[in-house]
């Protein structure tokens, strides 16, 4: 059981690293053992305090998330797996990124390099179309998961004319923080892949988008 299970740290300066130290109890009738506790990307990790714990007992999670190229709203979640029978649970982190100063393309080389590639180029790795978009695309320009203040929404991606959204794509937009996602700039995308998004956006335009 979690005093508080999902934390929110209020807002940051891109690029610090926010924390935040779970609590929780043994709630139970047994021992319980933490098997293992995964953020749901590369920019959270966390860290479990040694058990096995009697009941009554408490322990912590730490957990951090790297804010480095990222701004607007996020929230991150961390699995938690136990011999709990209700097992996963969940917590999380959330709150507000603040843009910081930044060169115009210090997030291509921060997105495509560490934990960041873990999200937004390693699994671009043999995908094409709406397959591809949905791996490393969706979590930026989707209006569920981001901010329509940091990107176009798919919708109105498909409705980019061809050639200007093959420019973005390949070579990033100046003073954002989009980068250039080609393999000329760093990025994880060959010529064939940026031109099989370009085919699946198009693909969109007389459909009706949720």
């Amino acid at each position: 059981m979690f005093d508080e299970p999902t934390h929110n740290f209020g807002s940051a300066m891109q690029g610090n690293e926010v924390r935040h130290r779970f609590t929780f109890k043994n709630a139970g009738t047994g021992n319980l053992v933490i098997l293992s506790a995964k953020g749901s990307c590369g920019c959270t990790a966390a860290i479990v305090s040694t058990g096995p714990f009697k009941p009554g007992e408490t322990g912590y999670i730490d957990v951090t998330y790297d804010s480095r190229g990222k701004f607007g709203r996020v929230f991150k979640d961390v699995r938690v797996d136990s011999n709990d029978p209700s097992s996963p649970a969940m917590i999380a982190l959330e709150g507000m990124v603040m843009e910081g100063h930044h060169p115009a393309m210090a997030t291509g080389e921060v997105l495509f390099k560490g934990s960041c590639a873990e999200c937004h180029a390693i699994p671009a790795k043999g995908k094409e179309g709406k397959e591809l978009y949905e791996a490393v695309c969706s979590m930026c320009h989707d209006p569920i998961l981001a901010s329509k203040k940091m990107s176009l929404p798919r919708q109105d991606l498909a409705f980019v004319s061809g050639k200007n959204l093959k420019k973005n794509i390949a070579d990033g937009l100046p003073n954002t923080s989009m980068p250039g996602f080609s393999m000329k700039h760093g990025g994880p995308l060959t010529k064939k892949q940026i031109k099989s998004l370009l085919k699946y956006l198009e693909s969109l335009k007389p459909s009706e988008l949720p």
